[in-house]
């Protein structure tokens, strides 16, 4: 029986090169290894440049509310759903795999997208309307600067998910280099220099922390070249897409509760800032703004 030829002007796909159990667990296990090796480094020079301040208190905070999102949209209960669905979809018609996968991307744009124009704005009321507090107002300002980092972090990981369908468990782990190397270097430059940490200081990690997610969606969409093509139609995807949904709600629902109890977490450290230095009187033995 010929082979089918791809008509002219589509993409030759690569192979499936399908990697046995062994040699996926040592190549995911390394990454992360490394990953997290180079994270510390990460966590070791943020805290040398602030140090233990209501400033760096502010960044680990800007830095935790759109990962908060991303658990959900992206990491989490999403990647969950959609992994399994996609997989199946590969092994029945690429072209069907590529139009759900574009169907997931784009929709999944749009509501990030939305929810973070939706959480800029509130952020923005609340530094309006709020008395004049510099802590608490820089603390909201770098969270409006570091929220775009929700939408692109959430694609990154699709696509990383989509990687590991495809059998690069090695690469759909290394978008965290991304995010390490451009934290590092911007706060290596401010430890040598010995430039004493300010609200500038944190805005500039913020900005370099929202270009590693567009770097992750960068490299990974390189990675894919070869596996995936978006599609201009992919309405044909809906179907498979409403039953991810159904499988995506419950999982949402029960990581919400999760990360709920999160921000509550969060609340309670930044309260100091947010709020103020006391509760009913009581000094709140957290942070301080001097």
């Amino acid at each position: 029986m010929p082979s089918k030829l791809p008509p002219d002007g589509a993409p030759v796909r690569a192979a499936a090169v399908q990697p046995g159990l062994g040699a996926a667990v040592r190549a995911a296990s390394l990454v992360t290894l490394a990953s997290r090796f180079f994270g510390m480094l990460r966590d070791v020079l943020v805290v040398q440049v602030f140090g233990a301040t209501a400033l760096g208190s502010a960044f680990a905070a800007a830095f935790q509310v759109p990962n908060l999102f991303r658990r959900l949209f992206g990491e989490g209960a999403l990647s969950a759903a959609f992994i399994p669905e996609y997989a199946l979809t590969c092994r029945r018609d690429h072209t069907e795999a590529d139009k759900l996968a574009t169907y997931t991307l784009v929709r999944l744009a749009w509501v990030t997208a939305l929810t973070a124009v939706v959480v800029e704005l509130a952020l923005l009321l609340l530094i309006v309307l709020l008395p004049a507090d510099e802590a608490r107002q820089t603390s909201l300002k770098l969270m409006m600067v570091m929220f775009p980092f929700m939408p692109a972090i959430c694609m990154a990981a699709i696509l990383s998910a989509m990687l590991q369908v495809h059998g690069r468990f090695g690469a759909s782990m290394t978008g965290a280099f991304f995010m390490n190397a451009f934290i590092s270097v911007v706060c290596l430059y401010y430890v040598v220099t010995g430039k004493a940490a300010d609200a500038s200081v944190a805005y500039v990690l913020a900005i370099a922390t929202v270009l590693s997610a567009f770097a992750q969606c960068y490299w990974f969409s390189r990675l894919l070249k070869k596996h995936f093509a978006w599609q201009r139609d992919s309405e044909s995807a809906r179907p498979a897409a409403v039953r991810m949904l159904k499988t995506f709600i419950p999982v949402m629902v029960g990581l919400g509760g999760l990360q709920i109890s999160s921000f509550v977490d969060l609340s309670i450290t930044m309260y100091p800032i947010w709020v103020g230095e006391t509760i009913l009187g009581y000094a709140y033995p957290l942070d301080v703004k001097s």
